[in-house]
């Protein structure tokens, strides 16, 4: 499921920037606000993770990604499951650098720190399975 998201959630996150509409600029706002609140207290903050997600796809104004929705949060909730420890604040930046691309309306910018952003858990998920290389 990590490839798939390779595939579609930069484009999604591209899409965002280009069709967001300014309310919607300040939910995602609000969202990566909570989502750094919940972090910096200590809180498990992986259901704002796919709030953030699921947003950024609504964003996106294409009906057929909000279906593809469901797989990335199960997708969430497994490296949730199989990593204990979160990035935390790598995550934090990330979002915060995805947020700041579709704010300024540059789609190439979203979609490449999406794509850092899940090239970073990818990795990350890769060191942490049975039989996977850690170097």
């Amino acid at each position: 499921m990590l490839e798939v998201r390779l595939l579609i959630e930069p484009r999604i996150a591209a899409l965002a920037a280009e069709r967001r509409t300014q309310e919607e600029l300040g939910q995602l706002k609000d969202i990566c606000g909570r989502l750094e609140k919940a972090w910096s207290q200590g809180e498990n903050y992986y259901e704002l993770d796919m709030e953030f997600h699921t947003f950024l796809a609504g964003c996106s104004k294409n009906l057929v990604v909000r279906s593809l929705l469901p797989a990335v949060c199960q997708t969430i909730i497994l490296q949730e499951s199989v990593i204990r420890a979160r990035m935390g604040k790598q995550t934090i930046l990330a979002h915060r650098r995805i947020y700041e691309a579709v704010a300024r309306g540059s789609g190439s910018e979203a979609y490449d720190a999406m794509m850092i952003h899940l090239v970073q858990n990818q990795e990350r998920l890769q060191k942490q399975l049975p039989g996977s290389s850690s170097g």
